[in-house]
């Protein structure tokens, strides 16, 4: 016997229009633009893309000669354009100096009476320091999450947009007025990899391929899982799950730093019988130049391609873009992720956010669907006039419990039948 269904709630006609509303200003929001040090062309990329939407000013990031900030923050002059907007900052975490640098600016704006403040930190460079096995060591994703934490509270929560962090557990550190937006980048990287005629990937370790496996999967790449076996007194990249024979095959995970896993990855596929080997990282970190060793004539290099994105800009600068690397620009991603509330269910998977659809409303009882920590209502305006009511858009209310944002997914009331707008929130 199945359960009984919850009871619903009635929703106003008006509450729902009310709430569309506010949704479609979200979808039509513009954006006084920032950049912080190493962002300015992906400033003047998203711009370019939609310069109705976003006006980006120039802020100079200078030093007194006593070495402390001397910052002049874009918008100001000649006309104060930040007051009362929705202000959207780029910023690089690259140093410790420009972090704090940054931060300051932060506090600024959110002292300027703005609309909102959205934050869009592609690399969280402290992501992998989460935690601490000895006493007095400093967990730095902590205190960067504290600093977040404190920052002025503004007419709304602070937006911290963050691609593909290392842990995800990092984004339940931020409190108070400050909440994280988890994306990826993997959607900029599935057509370059059917371009390139690669529709196989590799995970490096099990950790890779339960975070990013369910992305390719369903976009019909073939899969294969490496880990690290003890052999002595080494240990060795071995494939654990996946067939690499005649493939084109790409590794894929978040970041690299050495990159020794990704090339004994590589040299485990090609053993394995891999036509050939790619890979890529959204966060090219490469401390010491440790990329050139996968430069063509280098002690690494097996890859056919290496994609990377620019999350970490000042690397990227200094990697050379002829040779094995190729550099996937993630200023699209973040506009579309910025301006697009109507969604694919596609697009919400590989944000994270898993999109139920088929969840309706009907009079006199309601129910909702839960996966993966989302919550999906399906609402359906009825309005007075029944010509009206048959072509109704159903707004599809779906709340992300990682990011705790609403987002919307929009069909034709053709689709669906119409009824009296009901609630189990």
């Amino acid at each position: 016997m199945s359960a009984p269904e919850p009871p619903a709630r009635a929703v106003s006609p008006r509450q729902v229009q009310a709430h569309a509303r506010l949704v479609a200003g979200l979808a039509s929001r513009d954006f006084q633009l920032l950049a912080g040090p190493g962002c300015e062309s992906m400033a003047a990329a998203i711009e370019a893309l939609a310069p109705e939407r976003f006006t980006y000013h120039t802020t100079v990031w200078d030093k007194f000669a006593d070495g402390t900030d001397k910052i002049q923050i874009g918008g100001y002059q000649p006309q104060n354009v930040i007051a009362g907007s929705h202000v959207l900052l780029l910023c690089s975490f690259h140093n410790n100096d420009v972090t704090l640098s940054q931060f300051s600016v932060m506090i600024v704006l959110l002292e300027s009476f703005v609309e909102s403040l959205t934050v869009v930190l592609p690399f969280y460079p402290v992501g992998t320091m989460e935690r601490v096995t000895e006493e007095g060591t400093v967990a730095t994703a902590n205190t960067y999450a504290r600093m977040f934490s404190n920052l002025p509270l503004g007419g709304r929560p602070t937006r911290l947009m963050l691609y593909d962090l290392h842990t995800l557990q990092n984004r339940f550190y931020m409190s108070t007025g400050v909440i994280a937006s988890l994306c990826t980048t993997i959607p900029s990287l599935l057509p370059r990899l059917s371009q390139d005629a690669v529709m196989c990937v590799a995970f490096p370790d099990d950790g890779a391929a339960k975070r990013f496996k369910h992305m390719f999967a369903s976009a019909g790449f073939s899969v294969i899982v490496c880990g690290k076996v003890r052999h002595g007194d080494e240990r060795r990249v071995t494939i654990q799950e996946g067939d690499a024979a005649g493939k084109a095959v790409c590794i894929v995970d978040d970041l690299v730093q050495t990159g020794g896993t990704l090339f004994e990855a590589g040299k485990a596929l090609m053993a394995a019988g891999a036509s050939q080997v790619s890979a890529f990282v959204a966060h090219a970190v490469f401390p010491q130049e440790a990329w050139r060793r996968f430069c063509r004539g280098g002690d690494r290099a097996i890859f056919e391609r290496f994609y990377i994105t620019n999350s970490n800009p000042t690397r990227v600068a200094e990697i050379p873009t002829d040779d094995v690397f190729k550099v996937i620009d993630i200023a699209r991603r973040s506009y579309t992720t910025l301006t697009t509330t109507a969604r694919s269910a596609s697009d919400a998977r590989a944000d994270g956010e898993a999109l139920i659809t088929g969840v309706g409303f009907r009079q006199g009882q309601g129910w909702v669907g839960v996966r993966d920590g989302v919550i999906a209502i399906e609402i359906v305006v009825d309005t007075a006039s029944a010509s009206e009511r048959a072509h109704r858009r159903v707004l599809a209310c779906v709340y992300a419990w990682c990011g705790r944002s609403l987002l919307l997914h929009g069909a034709e009331a053709a689709t669906l039948p119409t009824h009296r707008v009901m609630s189990t929130a």
